[in-house]
């Protein structure tokens, strides 16, 4: 039974790409593929099913990955944050709903 080559350049690219898409607020997509594949991936080599060769490239594709939607989650969050500063925040249910008062 033949071995499937590795894609260890292609997920370091999906890691980079996740990193870098930041930028642009896509870098959770390009993230949760190279997470996705370098785990398919190195569980598949893990199995003796795909190339050996490329497990560095696969590891250290997948670890940026996981960055860029760690990332990502903390970009979103500062902009919650940033958005909301200073306008109020009714933390009980009775508040929610009660009228302005002047």
């Amino acid at each position: 039974m033949s071995q499937v080559a590795s894609r260890g350049p292609l997920v370091v690219a999906l890691g980079v790409l996740a990193i870098v898409g930041n930028l642009l607020w896509v870098g959770l997509v390009f993230g949760l593929m190279a997470w996705v594949i370098g785990g398919a991936d190195l569980r598949e080599m893990q199995a003796g099913r795909m190339d050996r060769s490329g497990a560095g490239m696969t590891k250290t594709g997948r670890a940026l990955g996981m960055i860029g939607v760690l990332l990502w989650v903390g970009l979103l969050v500062f902009a919650v944050i940033a958005l909301t500063a200073g306008k109020p925040f009714p933390m009980m249910p009775h508040q929610m709903f009660a009228p302005p008062t002047d």
